[in-house]
């Protein structure tokens, strides 16, 4: 049957009337069993490539699992997988009070939005210009924002989403520390690991020039028989630098 959503193709604005439900969940299912925001992003990108659009995603995401915008009974039923009946055996819940409460939260929520961000990206207007859809996104992404705001955390993400490195296969586990610990070799290791902080290089990226990361992905990609002799030790400088492994 595909995925059933209650919009209108043509402009996104939402038919309350008609189920919903199935586009919140299919955003959700993006994410996996788990509700892996990166897992949902990446599956995302068969629908656009747009890093403001893809932005939005996450942030709607991030308020459907990781805040209490949705009632309790609500988020055991979309971002726990739950069924009707497991959620009425466990907080005692009638079933049609269960979809009551589903149905209730399904249409303040598309009211909140005043579009569904799933369908916009999902079913894009073709007939909108570039400009009025980047405002659009825009608009969303400040109203998900504002949203957000205003909810208590239901979820936290670990802080380790955000590195670029799983330091458990390095380091010994352990469930807390004791003992000495060399407070200059950690403060220098902590220096050199902000490279590693996803929103810093995020960060970093934003006001380098362009053109920089350009050059570099150009001569990380190009054949050295296509290089000039100054590209081709710049090359050789990067591969060095970064331990890359040498063709030589």
């Amino acid at each position: 049957m595909g995925e059933q959503l209650g919009v209108n193709k043509m402009n996104n604005k939402v038919h309350i009337q008609a189920n919903n439900s199935y586009s919140v969940r299919n955003l959700l299912n993006l994410g996996g069993n788990y509700r892996d925001k990166e897992l949902m992003i990446n599956r995302a990108r068969k629908y656009t490539s747009d890093c403001m659009e893809l932005k939005m995603l996450e942030r709607y995401f991030y308020l459907l699992v990781n805040t209490d915008y949705l009632h309790e009974a609500v988020c055991m039923y979309y971002v726990d997988g739950k069924s009707q009946k497991q959620i009425s055996d466990k907080t005692g819940y009638r079933e049609s009070y269960i979809r009551n409460l589903v149905y209730r939260d399904v249409k303040r929520l598309f009211n909140d939005l005043s579009v569904d961000p799933y369908a916009f990206v999902r079913y894009p207007d073709t007939n909108m210009e570039t400009l009025a859809r980047e405002k659009e996104v825009d608009r969303i992404l400040k109203r998900i924002e504002l949203m957000i705001k205003k909810q208590e955390l239901r979820r936290y993400d670990s802080l380790m989403d955000y590195m670029l490195i799983d330091f458990s296969r390095y380091g010994e586990p352990n469930n807390k520390f004791e003992g000495f610990l060399d407070e200059e070799e950690y403060t220098e290791f902590v220096r050199r690991m902000q490279y590693l902080s996803k929103p810093y290089l995020q960060s970093f990226f934003n006001i380098v020039d362009k053109r920089i990361p350009g050059y570099i992905h150009y001569l990380l990609t190009t054949g050295d028989g296509r290089l000039t002799e100054r590209d081709r030790e710049r090359k050789k400088e990067l591969a060095a630098m970064w331990l890359f492994p040498s063709n030589e």
